[in-house]
């Protein structure tokens, strides 16, 4: 129901800031952008932590959520020193706790990505020509997709090899700061900002809402898991900005 409604409520903005800035804008950009993104997962880090104590053999974490890239697409309007629009963006990481010897060998592999729905502005505040230097903020809704895999294989043989999958939705706000160097309508930026996420949201089974709780067991002292995408943003990003004042001209 809560999903439903953020869903609805983030429609209604989207439709409000297009109309509201199409019919002011001077220009339209589309932009591109990717880059590097540190992850905290740090309830998914301690989860790990407690799966490697119930184990009754010596197993390592050999991948903890590293650094992955990210990727974003807007469509922004340009008003001035302003643009503002809507963007949208996905991210992924990953762990990997594994015991292998000449018996056997096992695996416990976290893959979790997200996609993400938000809101963009940015301003101008220096310029010197061709460079120039913005600070922007995005706020939206972020998704979130958990897969598991834990397998097992003695002498050749699996013994198991099982697939569970959670989801989460919550919100999140990033500020930042870029520079640019500008070409005609084309423009390639410098991203670093830094992504906060809010809401209490936790990992749930898409089917029976089946929770995730660290230690894995059923305690007073176990705790709900949820994602933790907070952490720096780098990144590179190309656009093309149409402007209506030229197109408006060559009309007349």
């Amino acid at each position: 129901m809560i999903n439903k409604l953020l869903k609805i409520l983030f429609l209604v903005i989207i439709l409000f800031c297009f109309f509201n800035n199409f019919s002011t804008a001077q220009g339209i950009k589309v932009e591109v952008n990717g880059g590097l993104g540190i992850y905290s997962m740090n309830d998914l880090r301690l989860f790990n932590d407690e799966m490697e104590e119930l184990y009754e053999f010596d197993s390592k974490t050999v991948s903890d959520f590293p650094p992955f890239f990210y990727y974003r697409y807007s469509i922004l309007f340009n008003y001035k020193r302003i643009n503002a629009g809507i963007i949208i963006s996905s991210q992924s990481t990953g762990s990997r706790v594994s015991s292998h010897d000449y018996s056997g060998d096992y695996h416990f592999d976290m893959i979790v990505k997200s996609k993400s729905h938000g809101i963009y502005l940015d301003v101008i505040f220096l310029e010197m020509n061709p460079l120039s230097f913005t600070i922007y903020s995005i706020a939206g809704i972020i998704y979130t997709n958990l897969n598991f895999n834990e397998a097992l294989t003695i002498w050749d043989t699996p013994a198991f090899d099982n697939e569970y999958e959670f989801i989460s939705t919550n919100l999140f706000y990033e500020p930042g700061l870029s520079t640019s160097i500008s070409y005609k309508s084309f423009s390639l930026s410098l991203k670093v900002g830094y992504l906060l996420q809010f809401g209490s949201q936790v990992f749930k089974d898409p089917d029976n809402d089946m929770i995730i709780l660290y230690p894995p067991v059923t305690s007073t002292s176990s705790t709900a898991v949820k994602p933790g995408w907070d952490g720096l943003r780098v990144g590179l990003s190309l656009s093309y900005t149409l402007s209506f004042r030229k197109h408006n001209q060559k009309q007349e």
